[in-house]
């Protein structure tokens, strides 16, 4: 006897069920899976800063000195951190010589850089921009949830060294970009629109960027959007 309409219906269902639990379950599975990575990438940048930290107040001890904090604030827009280990992911790619970084062979832009200490050094500003949206990508990747990268909703409050400054300039000397190594105190989930950077996390702010290099701070975030999307026209606010 053929089956009835209605147990045809019933299999149809049954199956399709059974094909969402399937899809459902192998998404999760992959959640779990990055979230995983990114706690595991989480310990080794709070370890990697841990252990500068104890080589900065080792260095200050010895020479009879104190680390000297500074507090910052997010304010108008959505702010992104940018890890120190995402840098280093990212300068890996490059090949050095002496202290000049030029992109592998074959890749496209191609372009160098020097670096002197904390101070990179690009011949043109789109090398700049380009070098800085490379770094974004680098931290979308090892945060890739909700807002993508280490964002900071606005009323996020930071502590940071006073002396650990990277700094962004051109050869001309003109200086486009200032970060200050700082460390999130702010939970995202106690702002009334959050981001997404983990609860302690410890990255570069902006604290200084002249996008249309007039050699001062850039009133809005215009200049930058204009320029790409994956770099800041804000700065975190000294407080």
């Amino acid at each position: 006897m053929s089956k009835s309409l209605e147990e045809i219906w019933e299999k149809l269902q049954q199956e399709s069920k059974a094909k969402k639990d399937a899809e459902i379950a192998k998404e999760m599975a992959i959640f779990e899976l990055k979230e995983k990575q990114r706690q595991e990438y989480l310990d080794r940048n709070r370890l990697y800063e841990a252990l500068n930290a104890q080589s900065a107040a080792a260095a200050a001890g010895s020479g009879g000195g104190s680390i000297i904090f500074e507090n910052y604030i997010s304010q108008t827009d959505t702010i992104w951190l940018y890890p120190q280990v995402d840098v280093d992911t990212h300068l890996a790619t490059y090949v050095l010589s002496g202290n000049t970084y030029q992109t592998a062979p074959g890749l496209s832009p191609s372009y160098s850089f020097t670096k002197e200490g904390n101070v990179y050094s690009f011949q043109t500003l789109l090398d700049l921009v380009v070098f800085y949206g490379e770094i974004y990508n680098v931290t979308a990747i090892s945060q890739p949830l909700g807002n993508a990268g280490y964002s900071c909703g606005v009323g996020t409050r930071t502590r940071a060294r006073k002396k650990d400054r990277l700094i962004l300039k051109l050869d001309s000397g003109i200086k486009v970009v200032e970060w200050s190594l700082m460390t999130q105190l702010s939970n995202q989930n106690d702002l009334p629109v959050p981001g997404n950077s983990p609860q302690g996390t410890v990255g570069w702010g902006n604290i200084f960027c002249d996008w249309d290099l007039d050699g001062i701070q850039d009133p809005n975030s215009s200049a930058a959007v204009a320029l790409s999307i994956y770099i800041d026209g804000l700065v975190f606010k000294r407080i």
